[in-house]
């Protein structure tokens, strides 16, 4: 279906039907919705470009991630990411990973092998100010996908089963339009498990737990961001596809 509607579209660079299908999830309505929309785009303005296309593509999205989490205009680029060479290439495969899953998963046929855990997770470590929340912008404009900064403070909640709940919620909403979610200081819901000694302390680890659960369910991104790597849970780093580590620029790199 993308590809019939892609040969009707003016386009001012190649794009490949594999890469919406890869990137969208969409009925065959939201493909047709998207070209019609894209086609009126480009009759005001001409050609598409591969931003544009996307744009005309999540127009045909709804969901209800508005109540939980706020929309981030990613601008940045990777030549205004001040990084080690070493971080740079973790982030690069990570963007790689998810440009050519449909190869791995479809044409190489290892979608019948794994059951859950296709997402890519990610973990950036480091003091404020180092460039975690611009890193996680970067891999969104380069990938050309929209990412939502889930706010945990109307996420997480004193009842019992309410954190789970309002978890459930945002991970089912971001699987309708396959967006990066970014947890920014998840200090607060992915603290070390303690020994339970009261209710507080079990609800606390099913809550870590089931972040973990869901982040693993997802198809999609998943970025967190922490400025104490020592207070996250070891067993959390086993589940997290690439933790990078941001340090503070030395002179030169000021």
């Amino acid at each position: 279906l993308w590809e019939r509607e892609l040969t009707r579209l003016p386009l001012r660079e190649p794009i490949e039907a594999s890469e919406l299908a890869n990137k969208f999830s969409f009925t065959p309505a939201q493909i047709a919705g998207t070209a019609r929309t894209a086609a009126g785009m480009a009759l005001l303005a001409g050609p598409l470009d591969r931003r544009e296309l996307a744009d005309a593509a999540y127009s045909q999205v709804s969901h209800k991630l508005g109540e939980h989490a706020t929309l981030i205009y990613a601008r940045h680029t990777w030549d205004q990411l001040v990084l080690g060479e070493t971080e740079k290439e973790m982030l690069r495969n990570a963007c790689d990973q998810v440009r050519y899953k449909h190869v791995v998963y479809d044409r190489w046929g290892f979608d019948r092998r794994l059951a859950y855990g296709k997402g890519v997770s990610m973990l950036f470590a480091g003091p404020p100010g180092t460039g975690k929340t611009m890193a996680a912008q970067v891999v969104a404009n380069d990938l050309g996908i929209e990412m939502y900064k889930v706010d945990l403070s109307q996420v997480v909640s004193k009842y019992i089963g309410e954190t789970e709940k309002n978890l459930n919620e945002v991970f089912n909403e971001a699987k309708k339009s396959n967006v990066i979610l970014f947890f920014d200081e998840t200090d607060a819901i992915l603290g070390k498990r303690t020994e339970v000694k009261d209710s507080h302390d079990k609800n606390a680890n099913l809550e870590t737990s089931y972040l973990l659960q869901k982040m693993e369910e997802y198809d999609g991104i998943t970025v967190m961001t922490t400025n104490y790597k020592e207070n996250i849970d070891s067993a959390f780093f086993r589940r997290i596809s690439y933790v990078i580590h941001f340090a503070f620029p030395d002179a030169a790199a000021r």
